[in-house]
């Protein structure tokens, strides 16, 4: 096969493809809803599996590759094409930007830090906003659900030991493209959110919503154990550790194990000598 496709000419390849082409269309034009929802996480699933074991270098070349791609296929294109496409985009964009609104809202009616029963086991979710309810995308190592495959295949990164991701700056590694660029912004000028009430400028969107609830007061993650409330969700996480006796951090002169970070490097100031 390799062989007989390696000697065809450019017209009989551009034959073969466009005929290929027409049976896949008419294939899926047959199939029903489910049949389609099955084809598209497999192959959802499939393309994660296969980005999740590449390595940073071929990773760096499939994205240069889309790119130089993309920009040639730009160049060719009319002004006509182009402002088709780009009257498209902002179409596609501002149809995203309505239902996340609607859908934040959604999610603000549904799932109130103190309302642990989902609407979808309550059945009387809205059905234009299910996906925000469901979450069929299962993590095999931990057990959490996720939305959908890219929110699956960026926290299957925390169960890696890898930390590809350097910062050329301070030298700090991370498992994440997206936590690097928002540490990047801790070594520029740049920090384009700032709190109404005390100033402070922040580098991003999230980190301006944590730190809003100092002026708030508001502590809305609560320990369903315990009853302790708490500013962040990240707080609770950890806190959360303390009940099911889950400990992450283990020090490696003494060998006493703790559950928080806080208290681990508290803990191991007392083997260095090293002043806060």
């Amino acid at each position: 096969m390799a062989e007989k496709r390696a000697e065809e000419t450019p017209e009989e390849r551009a034959e073969r493809l466009m005929k290929d082409a027409v049976r896949m269309a008419e294939k899926r034009a047959e199939e029903t809803p489910e049949e389609r929802a099955e084809r598209l996480i497999k192959d959802a699933v499939r393309n994660a599996k296969m980005r999740a074991e590449e390595t940073p270098e071929k990773r760096a070349e499939r994205l240069m590759k889309d790119a130089v791609r993309s920009a040639k296929m730009r160049a060719e294109e009319t002004p006509e094409k182009r402002a088709k496409r780009l009257a498209r985009v902002a179409a596609y964009r501002a149809k995203r930007r309505a239902r996340r609104a609607q859908g934040l809202q959604h999610q603000k009616e549904k799932f109130l830090p103190d309302q642990q029963q989902l609407c979808i086991e309550e059945r009387n979710c809205n059905p234009n906003f299910s996906e925000l309810c469901e979450k069929p995308f299962l993590c095999e190592t931990c057990g959490k659900t996720f939305r959908n495959i890219s929110l699956l295949k960026s926290h299957m990164a925390i169960h890696k030991s890898e930390r590809p991701y350097l910062c050329k700056t301070c030298g700090k590694d991370f498992k994440l493209a997206v936590i690097l660029k928002a540490h990047m912004r801790t070594h520029t000028v740049r920090k384009p959110c700032d709190c109404k009430t005390c100033g402070k400028r922040l580098s991003c969107v999230s980190s301006l919503k944590s730190h809003m609830t100092i002026h708030t007061g508001e502590r809305p993650y609560l320990c369903q154990i315990c009853g302790k409330d708490f500013r962040l969700a990240g707080i609770l996480k950890s806190h959360m550790r303390t009940h099911i006796g889950k400990k992450l951090y283990t020090c490696e002169t003494c060998r006493r194990d703790f559950s928080v970070r806080c208290a681990f490097i508290v803990h191991m100031r007392t083997h260095t000598g090293e002043k806060p």
